[in-house]
């Protein structure tokens, strides 16, 4: 987690198997689509990378002013 100005950003990683953007962005993933939700009530934004074969990249943004 750090700071950005005016912003903070969380950055979720791991070493899995890797999501396709087909996945990341189906209605079946229930789990990410609750948390796209809930981050774009904050005003913030989610961005998922997956690399096949080399996991998974979560990149969250949220205004710093509506965290504190």
């Amino acid at each position: 987690m750090r700071e950005i100005t005016g912003y903070l950003e969380i950055i979720f990683k791991d070493n899995g198997k890797g999501i396709t953007r087909e996945q990341s962005e189906s209605l079946k993933s229930f789990g990410l689509y609750n948390l796209k939700e809930r981050i774009n009530y904050w005003g913030g934004s989610v961005d998922i990378a997956g690399n096949p074969g080399s996991g998974t990249e979560i990149r969250i943004i949220i205004p710093k002013e509506r965290v504190f």
